[in-house]
């Protein structure tokens, strides 16, 4: 169990006896939550664990420092802890390139979001993927002439960016691009990808919005953006990465969750 600062009231000490009480904070000590929550609401974890290799939640574990103090509404964004068994937790310390965060943004949800510069934040340890993988994520980009980018590695190795021609594009280790028409993501979207060696398939709020090829090993170092910056504008509320695909129905079935999560479409 973990108590961040800003879940404790007050600390008192016994000097005679040199024993410490704590006094927490009520809405964090309910059954079943996790008191690394900030105070924000319970993590939920998606409905398939297994080959979870990333979980980054706007509601949990978010913090203005290195994991010591949870961040508040506008707030920049200096670490992510990650939900998965992966602890591949996600940082940024450089000044001018961390994001903002946003509290009951999305339907009562906390936000990530990056306002136009360079921002994006680091993976502790790389993700490396095969040809084989699914990724969701939850997220908006502020206008048709601005792009969104959801995971990113050095040079243009990037796994979904939506650029600003409508277009989603996908570029792996040995530079091999891939292109989705999918259209603008300029609303609120549950975005899932996924690739079963064959074809990568962007769905989007429930339905297929086009397929490419599938490609070689994409290696991940970072989320938001790619190791060649681009400049954008958007919004982000979760992300989750699995190392296999997954089947239709579960694909079908964490969408529903987000969707009810989120109340998007």
């Amino acid at each position: 169990m973990k108590v961040h600062g800003d879940n404790i009231f007050t600390i008192s000490t016994d000097s005679n006896f040199g024993k410490m009480s704590f006094l927490l904070n009520p809405f964090v000590l309910g059954a079943g939550v996790d008191l690394g929550v900030c105070g924000w609401g319970a993590y939920e974890a998606p409905d398939r664990t297994t080959n979870l290799v990333h979980h980054i939640v706007g509601d949990v574990e978010v913090f203005n420092d290195s994991g010591f103090t949870c961040a508040a509404d506008t707030d920049f964004i200096q670490q992510v802890n990650d939900k998965s068994s992966s602890a591949n937790n996600i940082t940024q310390t450089t000044a001018g390139v961390k994001l903002d965060y946003s509290t009951s943004a999305l339907n009562g949800h906390n936000i990530m979001s990056r306002n136009g510069g360079n921002e994006y934040m680091s993976l502790g340890s790389n993700i490396v993927l095969g040809t084989n993988w699914t990724v969701f994520t939850v997220v908006k980009k502020a206008s048709t002439s601005t792009y969104c980018t959801m995971y990113g590695g050095t040079g243009n190795t990037v796994l979904g960016n939506n650029w600003n021609d409508g277009n989603t594009y996908f570029i792996d280790d040995a530079g091999t691009l891939r292109t989705i028409s999918s259209g603008h993501l300029t609303s609120w979207s549950i975005v899932a990808i996924v690739s079963d060696g064959t074809n990568i398939d962007m769905r989007v709020n429930g339905s297929s919005v086009g397929t490419a090829s599938s490609f070689s090993t994409i290696t991940l170092d970072r989320l938001f953006n790619r190791g060649s910056n681009v400049s954008l504008t958007a919004d982000y509320a979760e992300m989750i990465v699995y190392d296999t695909d997954l089947s239709g129905t579960e694909i079908g079935d964490e969408e529903t969750r987000l969707n009810t999560r989120y109340s998007i479409y």
